[in-house]
């Protein structure tokens, strides 16, 4: 067993039957050569609640969990777009992984705060590492959140400029 399926079942999330399902779908994997923890092929199975597992599974490897209103993070999101390219945006989309704060000291930044759905993928820490080349820390977050993160980017992305005015004409042009 792996402890993300301890504390699984210590919460009574799921049945051993669940479990020994998952297990089993590790085990095909794992024939493919895609060695996957337990706890991952959970999220499969058809009823699972995706955000849950992914939440427990970061509160055992003690990611801090994110749960500030995506609301209150459009200002900051609008205002660093210009930080990183369209295809780096992209990217972040795909993991999904978003930026939530920029530490600095006297003006001199220190590092970035990332969320991510699952911060105990390598595929996520790889990613924010090719963004930022320095020191980053990864928080928790439901999908819902950095979806609705990006979906700020893209849209601020898509706003068109105000419209020119058109020179009158007149009689004296």
């Amino acid at each position: 067993m792996d402890p993300v399926i301890d504390a699984i079942l210590d919460r009574e999330y799921v049945d051993n039957v669940q479990i020994a399902e998952a297990y089993e779908i590790r085990q095909q994997v794992y024939q493919l050569g895609a060695p996957e923890p337990a706890w991952r092929c959970l999220t499969t199975l058809p009823g699972m609640d995706r955000d849950i597992i992914f939440r427990i599974a970061a509160e055992v490897y003690d990611y801090k969990r994110f749960e500030t209103p995506a609301k209150e993070l459009v200002p900051f999101i609008k205002r660093i777009v210009p930080c990183f390219t369209d295809e780096q945006w992209r990217g972040m989309a795909t993991i999904p992984v978003v930026p939530i704060k920029r530490k600095a000291e006297n003006n001199t930044e220190l590092y970035w705060v990332f969320a991510a759905h699952d911060p105990t993928s390598k595929q996520a820490h790889d990613y924010t590492q090719s963004l930022v080349g320095k020191e980053y820390v990864l928080y928790q977050s439901d999908r819902a959140i950095i979806a609705r993160l990006l979906a700020e980017v893209f849209l601020s992305k898509m706003e068109l400029p105000p419209k020119k005015r058109k020179p009158r004409r007149g009689g004296n042009d």
